[in-house]
């Protein structure tokens, strides 16, 4: 008998070939893929709400601490937006929405873009490497400062620094983008593995099968016969 584990895997490997065929063209593989994980993931957020819900308010709520109720009420709110005649309703909830995530927002922001980034750019400025971080930073600040407009300075000093700031994001740029690729690949690679372990292998034929007969036209060759 078949153990939960080996179907599961078999599963696995099997929706990641059906993914991977929407690289040659869309069909009904990819497309029934792709719903089931949009379904199940709005599936598994949705039970993951409601337990939520359950756990941070109505629970505390029973054990009497009525303060609850207020986010529960406004989450409520949120509903009135299918009601033509209530639709103001939703503004109140969303607007309180809105505002918290705006304000812990900016306070990340500010903390994170900013303040930290001033923190490790100055905090140690005696070492060759904090000492390019420093160059980096300035000239890459100073290129767009001094990138446009008519009042942009014309001197040959300035010229040469915004060169550097944009040979430094160039850099920067072309490191990150390697980056993904590195790790992009290197996921597809275990996704490989995954799918040619000997545990998936009986499952294979079938899989394989199945893109065939999606893939090429035999209804249209059919039809010509």
């Amino acid at each position: 008998m078949v153990s939960m584990d080996t179907l599961s895997l078999w599963i696995g490997a099997m929706f990641t070939l059906f993914i991977y065929t929407f690289a040659i063209k869309d069909n009904k593989l990819y497309r029934l893929t792709a719903n089931l994980m949009v379904g199940s993931g709005a599936g598994f957020v949705t039970v993951s709400a409601i337990n939520n819900i359950r756990r941070i308010a109505l629970t505390p709520m029973m054990n009497g601490q009525i303060v609850w109720i207020v986010p529960i009420i406004f989450g409520l709110t949120l509903y009135f937006r299918f009601s033509k005649e209530y639709f103001w309703v939703n503004r109140y909830g969303l607007s309180v929405i809105v505002s918290i995530g705006t304000a812990l927002t900016i306070t990340t922001v500010i903390y994170s873009q900013i303040l930290a980034q001033v923190k490790s750019t100055f905090i140690t400025p005696f070492t060759i490497d904090n000492i390019i971080v420093i160059v980096i930073v300035i000239t890459s600040v100073l290129f767009f400062v001094f990138s446009g407009g008519t009042n942009v300075h014309k001197s040959t000093t300035f010229g040469y620094i915004r060169q550097v700031g944009l040979y430094a994001m160039m850099i920067a740029f072309g490191a990150t983008f390697g980056n993904t690729m590195m790790s992009r690949i290197a996921e597809m690679s275990a996704r490989m593995f995954y799918v040619l372990s000997p545990e998936a292998l009986p499952v294979l034929p079938v899989t394989l099968i199945l893109i065939a007969i999606t893939l090429l036209p035999i209804a249209k060759i059919l039809r010509k016969k």
